[in-house]
């Protein structure tokens, strides 16, 4: 099975919302909602690669991040390692930069409830979902 590895970013404010990406229709999982980040490059470090794909994507410069939780997650197409970093300053606007949507989500009275504007939700991020509750 084919081993990729993964920067994603969790951008949340005080409103007790958080940002979410949809993937494009031409993507595995094309369609579905995910914290924004990508593909690890190699050697570079998870952190480069968050701050390259924010960049990239969003159109932002982090300046302050933190490496919050590692899944392993194993879709159907490849064995996912996820690394997921809570950003809690960073510099513009985000916008999607490829084309992708963009949703400031606000976090349901339960990790039992669905989200109100960001689903299907990529299924390796429940897991992140469900910890922010811990926040």
């Amino acid at each position: 099975m084919k081993k990729l590895e993964v920067s994603a970013g969790v951008l949340h404010n005080d409103h007790r919302q958080f940002l979410l990406t949809k993937r494009p229709q031409n993507k595995v999982y094309g369609g579905y909602w995910e914290f924004p980040g990508g593909k690890i490059e190699p050697g570079e470090t998870p952190e480069a690669a968050l701050v390259r794909e924010l960049s990239e994507e969003l159109g932002i410069t982090v300046s302050e991040c933190a490496l919050w939780r590692t899944e392993v997650f194993s879709y159907p197409h490849a064995l996912v390692t996820l690394y997921f970093f809570r950003v809690t300053k960073w510099k513009g606007t985000p916008e999607g930069r490829e084309g992708q949507r963009l949703c400031w989500e606000t976090l349901p009275a339960s990790p039992e409830q669905p989200l109100a504007v960001a689903e299907p939700l990529l299924p390796a991020n429940r897991p992140i979902l469900a910890a922010l509750f811990q926040l």
